[in-house]
């Protein structure tokens, strides 16, 4: 087996991924009551999950990953802490949130039928990145529906993504702000989490955009 050749090996620092953690929590004001997320899809992106997701649990305020499977994977790890699933509910999956206690991503209408009762759900709003979610300019539909989704599932959180995050300057990216600032306004006296700057997103100076306690914020 080819496999048995391969020599190439990847060291990771605790210390040094901690240390990386705690500089971008440090960049964002207490006074937001910001939290962090981290992002360990992919099998944390080729560093091991096992190994990241334990050094962070008891830092990050929570998980995500893509697919069912990693969060599941997790869970058989020993990690305890709230996990939220990036990609679409399907028929096969949807039962599977409410018996590992994951977070589903609430990005289309159909899931409401889809998804049981009382599955926990992020609501994905689509502001410019056009691969999953529900359109902005569909968004009132939230609004009008929230009481029939607040009595079927446990609504925590709405959530977006940047299409271009790595530009501040980028008209798509200052649209997608005030998309969110204004539903984060809409939504501020709900106890939910908003959430919306990946990790460029945080590293850029999102201060002149107005998007400084977007890297979640929790409403009081």
């Amino acid at each position: 087996m080819l496999s048995n050749y391969y020599t190439s090996y990847l060291n990771i620092s605790k210390k040094a991924l901690l240390h990386n953690f705690k500089t971008i929590q440090e960049a964002y004001p207490t006074s937001h009551k910001s939290g962090m997320a981290a992002v360990v899809k992919a099998n944390a992106y080729g560093h091991g999950i096992e190994p990241i997701a334990s050094w962070l649990e008891n830092e990050v305020d929570f998980f995500c990953v893509a697919r069912v499977e990693e969060a599941i994977k997790l869970r058989q790890l020993g990690i305890h802490k709230d996990i939220l699933v990036f990609t679409a509910v399907t028929p096969l999956t949807a039962a599977a949130y409410v018996a590992n206690n994951l977070i589903a991503t609430f990005s289309s209408w159909q899931d409401f039928d889809l998804l049981p009762k009382n599955t926990r759900i992020h609501i994905n709003i689509d502001t410019g990145m056009g691969r999953l979610g529900i359109p902005i300019y569909e968004w009132e539909s939230i609004v009008d529906r929230w009481e029939q989704l607040n009595t079927k599932f446990h609504l925590e959180g709405i959530y977006s993504h940047f299409s271009d995050a790595e530009d501040v300057s980028a008209e798509v990216s200052v649209d997608q702000v005030e998309a969110m600032k204004h539903i984060r306004s809409r939504f501020e006296h709900e106890n939910i989490c908003i959430h919306f700057a990946n990790s460029a997103a945080a590293a850029c100076n999102w201060k002149l955009a107005g998007a400084d306690s977007m890297l979640s914020s929790r409403s009081p």
